[in-house]
């Protein structure tokens, strides 16, 4: 654990990542005092790795660096992270555990298309900062951390697949749990990465709110391409695409489109 001088050691390469967000802090006051040192530790050196691969690049950090820098003995520094490649773990996880949480909190009568969207919106305000952006351009710049993110992603696919069972009515062992918390968080990744990469993409919720809204309007319209290809190039005016659907979930059906005039739409 990090002495009273880590502020001290840690300085301005900690302010510069910001913040833990609100629904972490939430979340770590229901943890037992044990596990919520251990992950104060884990984010203090997630912090301290991240201002260094930012100044110094991932390459020429090394792991007794970050270790120096967060106040700890390098073989302290293994007991809370396998490699530096993994560091950045307490980091990577703010996201998910916000779509969790908004996931869970929401009223148990609102249909799961508008849950899903308020979630990722939600998640996504919260990692609106400048510090976070340049964090995932560090990881997008070097393969190690890409696949860390990946990763991140793959466990968060399967960590949101039971709170989606339960919203939806479904069995988490069926299909299309796994389905939805795969699109919800491959949404997300797409939308934080091309927010990061892209200064002029604007706040990072209206870039997942325009990423949702094409998920859910790509499968109905390949749809109406494919059903105005059938109709052939000599039937003028018929099989034209039509406006694309939103996509709505039935409790144990998961994700199916929804027409235009139907009052299920999101």
């Amino acid at each position: 654990m990090p002495g009273p001088d880590t502020g001290a050691q840690t300085g301005q390469a900690t302010a510069d990542v910001g913040e833990p967000m609100d629904t972490a802090r939430q979340q770590e006051r229901l943890l037992p005092l044990r596990e919520r040192r251990r992950d104060a530790t884990q984010r203090e050196i997630a912090q301290c790795a991240a201002a260094l691969f930012e100044s110094h690049g991932f390459q020429a950090t090394t792991v007794e660096e970050i270790a120096d820098a967060a106040g700890l003995s390098l073989r302290t520094f293994y007991r809370y992270c396998d490699s530096k490649e993994t560091a950045l773990s307490p980091l990577l996880t703010d996201c998910v555990s916000a779509l969790e949480h908004a996931l869970t909190s929401r009223p148990a009568g609102q249909p799961f298309p508008e849950v899903a969207r308020d979630a990722l919106l939600h998640a996504c305000t919260a990692m609106d900062d400048a510090s976070r952006r340049r964090l995932i351009r560090v990881m997008l710049a070097e393969p190690a951390l890409t696949a860390c993110l990946l990763a991140t992603n793959r466990r968060a696919q399967d960590q949101l697949t039971p709170v989606i069972a339960a919203r939806t009515g479904a069995d988490e062992n069926a299909l299309r749990p796994r389905l939805l918390a795969g699109l919800l968080v491959n949404t997300s990744a797409t939308a934080i990465e091309y927010w990061a990469l892209h200064d002029d993409a604007g706040a990072l919720d209206r870039v997942a709110a325009d990423a949702f809204d094409a998920a859910a309007g790509a499968f109905s319209e390949c749809e109406a391409v494919r059903a105005s290809r059938a109709c052939g190039a000599g039937t003028a005016g018929v099989g034209k695409p039509t406006r694309p659907a939103a996509l709505s979930v039935s409790p144990g059906i998961g994700i199916a489109p929804v027409s235009a005039g139907d009052d299920r739409t999101s």
